[in-house]
Protein backbone atom coordinates (compact mmCIF):
# COMPACT_ATOMS: atom_id res chain seq x y z
CA UNK A 1 0.00 0.00 0.00
CA UNK A 2 1.34 3.28 -0.95
CA UNK A 3 -0.71 5.92 0.28
CA UNK A 4 0.07 9.19 1.82
CA UNK A 5 -1.79 9.33 5.70
CA UNK A 6 -0.89 13.29 6.38
CA UNK A 7 -2.57 14.12 9.63
CA UNK A 8 -3.63 18.07 10.35
CA UNK A 9 -3.27 19.07 14.01
CA UNK A 10 -5.65 21.90 13.65
CA UNK A 11 -8.82 20.00 13.43
CA UNK A 12 -8.53 17.09 14.47
CA UNK A 13 -5.96 16.85 17.27
CA UNK A 14 -6.54 20.25 18.87
CA UNK A 15 -10.00 19.10 19.35
CA UNK A 16 -9.11 16.08 21.18
CA UNK A 17 -6.26 17.72 23.06
CA UNK A 18 -8.57 20.65 24.41
CA UNK A 19 -11.72 18.59 25.04
CA UNK A 20 -9.24 16.00 27.48
CA UNK A 21 -8.19 16.85 31.04
CA UNK A 22 -5.31 17.57 29.90
CA UNK A 23 -6.77 21.09 29.42
CA UNK A 24 -5.74 23.37 32.05
CA UNK A 25 -7.40 26.88 33.19
CA UNK A 26 -5.25 29.75 33.48
CA UNK A 27 -3.27 29.91 36.67
CA UNK A 28 -3.08 25.98 36.63
CA UNK A 29 0.20 24.10 36.21
CA UNK A 30 1.14 22.82 32.89
CA UNK A 31 0.11 19.36 31.70
CA UNK A 32 3.00 16.71 33.07
CA UNK A 33 2.32 14.51 29.88
CA UNK A 34 0.77 15.67 26.24
CA UNK A 35 -1.02 13.45 24.11
CA UNK A 36 -2.27 13.68 20.67
CA UNK A 37 -4.23 10.35 18.94
CA UNK A 38 -5.93 10.29 15.83
CA UNK A 39 -6.67 7.49 13.52
CA UNK A 40 -7.98 7.12 9.94
CA UNK A 41 -9.07 3.91 7.52
CA UNK A 42 -5.81 2.58 7.55
CA UNK A 43 -3.39 3.72 10.09
CA UNK A 44 -3.79 4.96 13.80
CA UNK A 45 -1.40 7.62 15.45
CA UNK A 46 -0.82 7.71 19.27
CA UNK A 47 1.85 10.75 19.88
CA UNK A 48 2.67 11.34 23.66
CA UNK A 49 5.18 14.67 24.96
CA UNK A 50 6.76 14.51 28.30
CA UNK A 51 6.66 16.83 29.90
CA UNK A 52 3.55 18.51 28.21
CA UNK A 53 5.43 21.19 28.20
CA UNK A 54 8.87 21.63 28.46
CA UNK A 55 10.38 24.84 30.46
CA UNK A 56 12.60 26.45 27.64
CA UNK A 57 15.85 25.48 27.23
CA UNK A 58 14.90 21.82 28.51
CA UNK A 59 14.54 18.46 26.67
CA UNK A 60 10.85 17.69 25.27
CA UNK A 61 10.93 13.71 25.01
CA UNK A 62 8.47 12.45 21.75
CA UNK A 63 7.31 9.10 20.92
CA UNK A 64 4.87 8.19 18.24
CA UNK A 65 2.83 4.71 18.11
CA UNK A 66 1.97 4.01 14.87
CA UNK A 67 -0.51 1.04 14.01
CA UNK A 68 -2.21 -0.40 10.85
CA UNK A 69 -6.00 -0.14 11.49
CA UNK A 70 -7.68 -3.68 10.76
CA UNK A 71 -10.39 -4.66 8.88
CA UNK A 72 -11.61 -7.51 11.46
CA UNK A 73 -10.34 -8.41 14.80
CA UNK A 74 -6.89 -10.56 14.67
CA UNK A 75 -6.09 -12.86 17.44
CA UNK A 76 -2.80 -11.60 18.02
CA UNK A 77 -3.47 -7.57 17.71
CA UNK A 78 -6.56 -6.99 17.66
CA UNK A 79 -7.73 -4.52 15.77
CA UNK A 80 -4.60 -2.58 15.35
CA UNK A 81 -1.42 -3.68 14.62
CA UNK A 82 1.90 -2.21 15.46
CA UNK A 83 3.56 -0.67 12.66
CA UNK A 84 7.28 -2.03 12.95
CA UNK A 85 9.15 -1.45 9.72
CA UNK A 86 9.20 2.84 9.55
CA UNK A 87 12.19 4.58 8.63
CA UNK A 88 11.28 7.99 10.35
CA UNK A 89 12.25 11.72 10.84
CA UNK A 90 11.08 14.45 13.02
CA UNK A 91 11.39 18.03 12.10
CA UNK A 92 10.49 20.27 15.46
CA UNK A 93 10.52 24.20 13.76
CA UNK A 94 10.24 27.34 16.46
CA UNK A 95 8.23 29.88 15.87
CA UNK A 96 9.23 33.67 15.41
CA UNK A 97 10.47 35.35 12.24
CA UNK A 98 13.54 33.99 12.37
CA UNK A 99 12.87 30.08 13.38
CA UNK A 100 15.17 27.76 14.43
CA UNK A 101 15.00 24.08 12.56
CA UNK A 102 16.38 20.77 14.22
CA UNK A 103 15.80 17.04 12.47
CA UNK A 104 16.08 13.85 14.68
CA UNK A 105 16.36 10.17 13.08
CA UNK A 106 13.96 7.96 14.88
CA UNK A 107 15.01 5.99 17.65
CA UNK A 108 13.21 2.37 17.39
CA UNK A 109 12.00 1.91 20.73
CA UNK A 110 11.69 -1.52 22.39
CA UNK A 111 7.25 -0.97 22.34
CA UNK A 112 6.79 -2.40 18.84
CA UNK A 113 5.44 0.15 16.33
CA UNK A 114 6.91 2.85 19.03
CA UNK A 115 9.55 5.46 18.05
CA UNK A 116 11.23 8.25 19.90
CA UNK A 117 12.74 11.78 19.73
CA UNK A 118 14.45 13.94 21.72
CA UNK A 119 14.16 17.96 20.99
CA UNK A 120 15.77 20.60 22.97
CA UNK A 121 14.68 24.75 22.41
CA UNK A 122 15.98 28.00 23.34
CA UNK A 123 12.57 29.14 21.87
CA UNK A 124 9.88 30.14 23.82
CA UNK A 125 5.78 29.16 21.93
CA UNK A 126 4.38 26.83 20.07
CA UNK A 127 6.56 25.01 17.69
CA UNK A 128 5.62 22.58 14.87
CA UNK A 129 7.02 18.94 14.87
CA UNK A 130 6.47 17.62 11.42
CA UNK A 131 7.26 13.57 11.51
CA UNK A 132 7.74 11.86 8.07
CA UNK A 133 8.76 8.72 6.69
CA UNK A 134 8.24 5.62 5.30
CA UNK A 135 6.95 2.11 5.46
CA UNK A 136 7.38 -0.88 3.78
CA UNK A 137 4.29 -2.33 4.57
CA UNK A 138 2.08 0.84 4.75
CA UNK A 139 4.12 3.15 2.79
CA UNK A 140 4.55 6.87 2.92
CA UNK A 141 3.93 8.18 6.45
CA UNK A 142 3.21 12.29 7.34
CA UNK A 143 2.04 13.69 10.76
CA UNK A 144 2.72 16.86 12.49
CA UNK A 145 1.66 18.42 15.73
CA UNK A 146 2.42 20.92 18.12
CA UNK A 147 5.09 20.91 20.61
CA UNK A 148 4.98 23.87 23.44
CA UNK A 149 8.07 25.36 25.50
CA UNK A 150 7.42 27.44 28.19
CA UNK A 151 3.77 28.44 26.67
CA UNK A 152 0.47 27.31 28.95
CA UNK A 153 -2.10 27.64 28.63
CA UNK A 154 -2.17 26.75 25.01
CA UNK A 155 -4.02 29.35 22.69
CA UNK A 156 -7.15 28.08 21.07
CA UNK A 157 -5.83 29.02 17.82
CA UNK A 158 -2.54 27.62 16.70
CA UNK A 159 -0.76 28.22 13.53
CA UNK A 160 2.28 26.04 13.02
CA UNK A 161 5.47 27.50 12.01
CA UNK A 162 6.23 25.99 8.32
CA UNK A 163 8.52 23.72 7.65
CA UNK A 164 11.25 25.22 5.78
CA UNK A 165 12.45 23.88 2.31
CA UNK A 166 16.16 22.99 3.09
CA UNK A 167 16.30 21.41 6.61
CA UNK A 168 20.04 20.49 8.42
CA UNK A 169 21.25 17.10 8.39
CA UNK A 170 19.41 14.95 10.50
CA UNK A 171 20.71 13.58 13.79
CA UNK A 172 20.31 10.28 16.25
CA UNK A 173 20.40 12.34 19.10
CA UNK A 174 19.73 15.42 21.12
CA UNK A 175 23.41 16.43 21.88
CA UNK A 176 22.60 19.18 24.18
CA UNK A 177 20.19 16.93 26.11
CA UNK A 178 23.09 14.01 26.07
CA UNK A 179 25.72 16.67 27.42
CA UNK A 180 23.72 18.01 29.98
CA UNK A 181 22.93 13.94 30.98
CA UNK A 182 26.73 13.18 31.15
CA UNK A 183 27.07 16.41 33.23
CA UNK A 184 24.81 14.50 35.90
CA UNK A 185 25.93 11.13 35.66
CA UNK A 186 29.40 10.62 33.81
CA UNK A 187 32.17 9.88 36.40
CA UNK A 188 34.70 12.45 37.32
CA UNK A 189 37.56 10.03 37.88
CA UNK A 190 38.02 7.91 34.62
CA UNK A 191 41.42 6.66 33.96
CA UNK A 192 40.41 6.91 29.99
CA UNK A 193 39.26 10.28 30.00
CA UNK A 194 40.36 13.95 30.45
CA UNK A 195 40.34 15.99 32.43
CA UNK A 196 40.27 14.17 35.50
CA UNK A 197 38.00 15.34 38.42
CA UNK A 198 35.47 17.12 36.41
CA UNK A 199 33.03 15.87 33.73
CA UNK A 200 34.96 14.67 31.06
CA UNK A 201 35.38 16.12 27.45
CA UNK A 202 38.27 13.75 26.02
CA UNK A 203 37.50 9.68 26.20
CA UNK A 204 39.87 7.44 24.99
CA UNK A 205 38.58 6.58 21.26
CA UNK A 206 40.68 2.75 21.43
CA UNK A 207 38.68 2.11 24.73
CA UNK A 208 35.06 3.51 23.32
CA UNK A 209 35.34 1.59 20.40
CA UNK A 210 35.62 -1.49 21.80
CA UNK A 211 32.82 -1.01 23.82
CA UNK A 212 29.04 -1.85 22.93
CA UNK A 213 26.32 0.74 23.87
CA UNK A 214 25.26 -0.27 27.08
CA UNK A 215 29.05 -1.11 28.05
CA UNK A 216 30.05 2.23 27.13
CA UNK A 217 27.31 3.41 29.61
CA UNK A 218 28.24 1.20 32.15
CA UNK A 219 32.22 2.38 31.90
CA UNK A 220 31.57 6.23 31.95
CA UNK A 221 28.44 6.39 34.06
CA UNK A 222 28.32 3.12 36.19
CA UNK A 223 25.18 1.83 38.17
CA UNK A 224 23.10 5.65 37.67
CA UNK A 225 23.05 4.46 34.10
CA UNK A 226 20.30 2.13 35.15
CA UNK A 227 17.75 4.40 35.88
CA UNK A 228 17.92 6.09 32.32
CA UNK A 229 14.97 5.82 30.15
CA UNK A 230 15.76 4.52 26.28
CA UNK A 231 15.85 7.95 24.63
CA UNK A 232 17.96 9.51 27.70
CA UNK A 233 20.11 6.47 27.10
CA UNK A 234 20.43 6.93 23.66
CA UNK A 235 21.40 10.78 23.16
CA UNK A 236 23.85 10.16 26.26
CA UNK A 237 25.65 7.79 24.59
CA UNK A 238 26.13 9.36 21.38
CA UNK A 239 27.17 12.76 23.88
CA UNK A 240 29.91 10.35 25.18
CA UNK A 241 30.66 8.93 21.61
CA UNK A 242 31.07 12.75 20.48
CA UNK A 243 33.89 12.29 23.23
CA UNK A 244 36.53 10.20 21.08
CA UNK A 245 36.46 9.44 17.58
CA UNK A 246 34.70 6.52 16.94
CA UNK A 247 34.86 4.18 14.48
CA UNK A 248 31.67 5.58 12.10
CA UNK A 249 33.51 8.85 11.84
CA UNK A 250 36.39 6.50 9.18
CA UNK A 251 33.84 4.48 8.24
CA UNK A 252 29.92 5.62 8.06
CA UNK A 253 28.80 2.36 6.73
CA UNK A 254 30.33 0.78 9.59
CA UNK A 255 27.59 -1.94 10.96
CA UNK A 256 30.10 -4.18 13.44
CA UNK A 257 33.55 -3.84 14.72
CA UNK A 258 35.87 -6.32 15.92
CA UNK A 259 39.15 -5.49 17.92
CA UNK A 260 42.23 -7.70 18.10
CA UNK A 261 45.17 -7.00 19.58
CA UNK A 262 48.59 -8.12 17.99
CA UNK A 263 52.48 -7.52 18.65
CA UNK A 264 54.56 -6.66 15.68
CA UNK A 265 56.42 -9.57 14.76
CA UNK A 266 60.44 -9.55 14.17
CA UNK A 267 59.41 -9.48 9.96
CA UNK A 268 57.51 -6.28 10.97
CA UNK A 269 59.57 -4.42 12.80
CA UNK A 270 62.75 -4.94 10.31
CA UNK A 271 60.95 -3.72 7.30
CA UNK A 272 59.83 -1.13 9.45
CA UNK A 273 63.11 0.07 10.71
CA UNK A 274 64.17 -0.44 6.65
CA UNK A 275 61.36 2.10 5.39
CA UNK A 276 61.27 4.79 8.21
CA UNK A 277 64.53 3.74 10.22
CA UNK A 278 62.17 3.51 13.61
CA UNK A 279 63.69 1.57 15.95
CA UNK A 280 60.22 0.53 18.49
CA UNK A 281 60.81 0.04 22.54
CA UNK A 282 59.35 -2.92 23.69
CA UNK A 283 56.36 -0.84 24.84
CA UNK A 284 55.83 0.29 21.46
CA UNK A 285 55.17 -2.95 19.41
CA UNK A 286 51.81 -3.56 20.44
CA UNK A 287 48.72 -2.20 18.60
CA UNK A 288 44.87 -2.68 18.65
CA UNK A 289 43.55 -3.39 15.20
CA UNK A 290 39.32 -2.66 14.94
CA UNK A 291 38.60 -4.76 12.04
CA UNK A 292 35.53 -2.90 10.47
CA UNK A 293 32.36 -4.51 8.81
CA UNK A 294 29.20 -3.31 6.97
CA UNK A 295 26.08 -4.71 8.50
CA UNK A 296 23.17 -2.69 6.76
CA UNK A 297 20.57 -3.85 9.36
CA UNK A 298 22.49 -2.30 12.27
CA UNK A 299 21.38 1.07 12.27
CA UNK A 300 22.94 2.69 15.36
CA UNK A 301 25.86 1.88 16.62
CA UNK A 302 28.43 -0.27 15.43
CA UNK A 303 27.92 -4.08 17.49
CA UNK A 304 31.65 -5.33 18.82
CA UNK A 305 32.37 -8.91 18.50
CA UNK A 306 35.06 -10.36 20.34
CA UNK A 307 38.00 -11.34 18.50
CA UNK A 308 37.78 -14.70 21.01
CA UNK A 309 34.39 -15.45 19.98
CA UNK A 310 34.82 -17.61 17.48
CA UNK A 311 31.17 -18.35 16.81
CA UNK A 312 30.60 -14.98 16.45
CA UNK A 313 33.71 -14.21 14.64
CA UNK A 314 32.68 -17.30 12.08
CA UNK A 315 29.44 -15.97 11.46
CA UNK A 316 30.70 -12.54 10.27
CA UNK A 317 30.12 -12.26 6.11
CA UNK A 318 33.90 -11.78 5.07
CA UNK A 319 32.73 -10.19 2.34
CA UNK A 320 31.03 -7.03 4.01
CA UNK A 321 35.15 -5.88 5.63
CA UNK A 322 35.60 -2.46 5.13
CA UNK A 323 39.00 -1.99 6.32
CA UNK A 324 41.11 -1.46 9.38
CA UNK A 325 41.37 1.59 12.08
CA UNK A 326 44.20 1.60 14.74
CA UNK A 327 44.62 4.75 17.22
CA UNK A 328 47.64 6.40 18.02
CA UNK A 329 49.26 8.96 19.79
CA UNK A 330 52.27 11.76 19.40
CA UNK A 331 52.12 13.42 23.09
CA UNK A 332 54.91 15.37 21.61
CA UNK A 333 52.87 17.22 19.21
CA UNK A 334 49.59 18.54 20.71
CA UNK A 335 47.30 18.40 17.91
CA UNK A 336 48.63 14.76 17.34
CA UNK A 337 47.49 13.64 20.59
CA UNK A 338 45.43 10.95 19.76
CA UNK A 339 45.55 9.92 15.40
CA UNK A 340 43.17 7.41 14.39
CA UNK A 341 44.20 5.95 11.10
CA UNK A 342 42.05 3.88 8.63
CA UNK A 343 42.75 1.82 5.83
CA UNK A 344 41.35 -0.16 3.20
CA UNK A 345 41.85 -4.25 2.20
CA UNK A 346 44.75 -6.34 2.00
CA UNK A 347 46.80 -6.21 0.12
CA UNK A 348 47.37 -2.68 -0.15
CA UNK A 349 45.53 -1.27 2.46
CA UNK A 350 45.13 2.66 0.98
CA UNK A 351 44.64 5.30 3.44
CA UNK A 352 40.80 5.71 3.98
CA UNK A 353 40.90 8.47 6.47
CA UNK A 354 43.06 10.01 9.01
CA UNK A 355 41.88 12.23 11.99
CA UNK A 356 43.44 13.75 14.77
CA UNK A 357 42.81 15.68 17.94
CA UNK A 358 44.27 17.59 21.02
CA UNK A 359 43.71 16.28 24.57
CA UNK A 360 41.07 18.55 24.81
CA UNK A 361 39.26 16.11 22.26
CA UNK A 362 39.60 19.54 19.90
CA UNK A 363 40.12 19.15 15.80
CA UNK A 364 42.41 21.78 14.34
CA UNK A 365 40.09 21.64 10.96
CA UNK A 366 42.81 23.07 8.77
CA UNK A 367 45.22 20.37 9.72
CA UNK A 368 42.54 17.54 9.56
CA UNK A 369 42.19 19.07 6.08
CA UNK A 370 45.76 18.16 5.49
CA UNK A 371 45.85 14.90 7.11
CA UNK A 372 42.69 14.10 4.43
CA UNK A 373 44.98 15.10 1.39
CA UNK A 374 46.65 11.36 2.26
CA UNK A 375 43.19 9.25 1.09
CA UNK A 376 43.42 7.12 -1.27
CA UNK A 377 47.14 6.97 -0.82
CA UNK A 378 49.60 4.34 0.77
CA UNK A 379 50.77 0.99 -0.38
CA UNK A 380 52.21 -1.81 2.34
CA UNK A 381 56.20 -1.67 2.92
CA UNK A 382 56.30 1.26 0.33
CA UNK A 383 57.77 4.37 1.75
CA UNK A 384 56.89 6.65 -1.23
CA UNK A 385 53.51 5.43 -1.31
CA UNK A 386 52.47 9.09 0.38
CA UNK A 387 54.00 11.50 -1.41
CA UNK A 388 51.43 12.91 -2.71
CA UNK A 389 50.17 14.03 0.13
CA UNK A 390 50.69 17.19 2.39
CA UNK A 391 54.84 17.50 2.36
CA UNK A 392 54.88 19.10 5.93
CA UNK A 393 53.16 16.29 7.19
CA UNK A 394 54.77 13.15 5.69
CA UNK A 395 57.54 12.27 7.67
CA UNK A 396 54.91 12.12 10.62
CA UNK A 397 52.22 10.47 9.02
CA UNK A 398 54.47 7.84 7.05
CA UNK A 399 55.79 5.80 10.21
CA UNK A 400 52.02 5.95 11.57
CA UNK A 401 50.67 4.61 8.11
CA UNK A 402 53.37 1.53 7.79
CA UNK A 403 52.91 0.57 11.33
CA UNK A 404 49.09 0.27 10.73
CA UNK A 405 49.39 -1.72 7.36
CA UNK A 406 51.99 -4.29 9.55
CA UNK A 407 49.23 -4.41 12.28
CA UNK A 408 46.43 -5.24 9.65
CA UNK A 409 48.84 -7.69 7.82
CA UNK A 410 49.01 -9.51 11.30
CA UNK A 411 45.35 -9.62 11.39
CA UNK A 412 44.79 -10.66 7.42
CA UNK A 413 47.43 -13.58 8.08
CA UNK A 414 45.56 -14.54 11.26
CA UNK A 415 42.34 -14.66 9.41
CA UNK A 416 43.73 -16.63 7.30
CA UNK A 417 44.82 -19.65 9.50
CA UNK A 418 41.11 -18.93 11.16
CA UNK A 419 39.48 -19.42 7.80
CA UNK A 420 41.62 -22.49 6.64
CA UNK A 421 41.03 -24.42 10.15
CA UNK A 422 37.10 -24.04 9.89
CA UNK A 423 37.46 -25.35 6.10
CA UNK A 424 38.86 -28.39 7.84
CA UNK A 425 36.21 -28.75 10.21
CA UNK A 426 33.54 -28.40 7.49
CA UNK A 427 35.29 -31.08 5.63
CA UNK A 428 35.12 -33.43 8.62
CA UNK A 429 31.19 -32.78 9.02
Amino acid sequence: MNRINRISVLGTLLSLLFTSAVFAAPGRNAPRTMRHSHATETLAYELRILPGVAAVGKTAAIQISISEVLGKHDATFGTRKPIDDARLTATLVSPGKQPTTQVRNALTMRDAGTYGFTFTSDVEGIHALYIEGQSSTMGAIKYEAPVSFGTWPMPEEIVLPAKPRKTPKALHADMRHGEALCYQYCKKDLGFALPQSTTPTFIQSQHAAGLSGSGLVGAVVGGGGNRLTELQRNDLVKYIDSLAMGIQSFFPDAGTVMPAEFTLNEYALERLEESTRMKLKSDEVTYKVFVVYRNKENTGRPAVIAYDDRVERGNLDRSSKLGYVVYMSNKSDPNFYEVGVAVGLEPTYPIVSVRSRNNSGEMDSKLNRQLMSFKGQGSFNDPRSLRRGSKSLQKKILPMYLTVAEVATMFFAAEREFNEFDSELDSLD
